[in-house]
């Protein structure tokens, strides 16, 4: 699967912004795990990607670029067809994002 991380956006909506306007190549990703939120937690994880989640801290050095592309995590929710992929590289927040739909995911 490929997929336009972007670095530091800073919500879902920044993501999509940034992902139009900028001249981006969709790199590879590999999902390490999956994450699935409930609705508040959902949501308010897609407001803020720059704020510190210890779920993300305790992946941070898992999810990062090797030369094959991202290893990422995938985060979900059961009632939003969106899933965000997200790479740490060795912090506690979003540090890379990709909004994909969540069909795109590969079956477990």
């Amino acid at each position: 699967m490929k997929a336009t991380m972007i670095r530091k956006a800073s919500n879902i909506e920044d993501w999509r912004e940034s992902a139009k306007s900028r001249d981006i190549d969709a790199e590879a990703v590999n999902i390490i795990a999956a994450i699935e939120l409930d609705d508040n937690e959902f949501k308010n994880f897609c407001a803020d990607f720059l704020e510190y989640r210890i779920w993300l801290d305790e992946c941070k050095e898992k999810t990062l670029h090797t030369g094959q592309g991202w290893q990422c995590l995938a985060v979900t929710n059961g009632n939003s067809d969106t899933a965000v992929l997200v790479a740490c590289e060795g912090f506690g927040y979003a540090r890379y994002t990709a909004a994909v739909n969540k069909a795109e995911l590969p079956a477990k």
